[in-house]
């Protein structure tokens, strides 16, 4: 049986074969570090994805971003669009104003109507309503954005960085800002 590092390899062992510029024993071990969160079936069939559909050596960032959408698209759980998220949340003002607490089908949604303000998108009048499409929009994309990252942090382990390294890194730049320069 094939221990995860291994299939982990193996899916990126095409990438090899696919391109004219190949990996090297360094690249390939950084490729699959950073790789290894991903389910191997999923990552060997968003890089068989990437040969078929690109033309240059896929990045990390084209290999997680296929992996992903992969996944999403699986599940169910892609990330509505802007225009499928303000139809949601004018269903839910039909449904709900502001006698009931509105239920949304994702945090972002739910995220960017707490940051209107439930109440004021309930009395918006219908001269307003291409007003406030255009901050849901923008709203909407922040929202969005920051989901998107935040779910990539915790793959990474960002959130298990020991403080300790975060003022440490803080008071180095500090000291470089000031001309200091730490002798060994």
């Amino acid at each position: 049986m094939e221990t995860r590092d291994q299939q982990v390899v193996k899916a990126l062992s095409g990438l090899q074969l696919a391109y004219r510029d190949s990996l090297s024993k360094s690249q390939m071990k950084f490729y699959a570090d950073m790789l290894r969160d991903i389910h191997p079936v999923v990552l060997d069939k968003a890089i068989k994805k990437l040969i078929c559909t690109s033309k240059f050596l896929p990045t990390v960032a084209e290999i997680r971003e296929t992996a992903e959408k992969m996944i999403t698209k699986v599940n169910g759980t892609r990330q509505k669009d802007m225009n499928e998220a303000w139809e949601e949340v004018m269903e839910q003002v039909r449904i709900c104003f502001v006698y009931q607490a509105p239920k949304f089908s994702t945090p972002e949604i739910a995220e960017t109507v707490k940051s209107m303000g439930w109440r004021n998108l309930c009395m918006m009048e219908t001269r307003q309503s291409s007003t406030y499409r255009a901050q849901f929009r923008d709203t909407y994309k922040i929202a969005c954005t920051r989901h998107s990252e935040n779910a990539l942090d915790r793959k990474l382990g960002v959130y298990e960085i020991p403080i300790s390294a975060t003022k440490e890194s803080k008071l180095q730049r500090i000291g470089e800002c000031m001309g200091g320069h730490e002798d060994d």
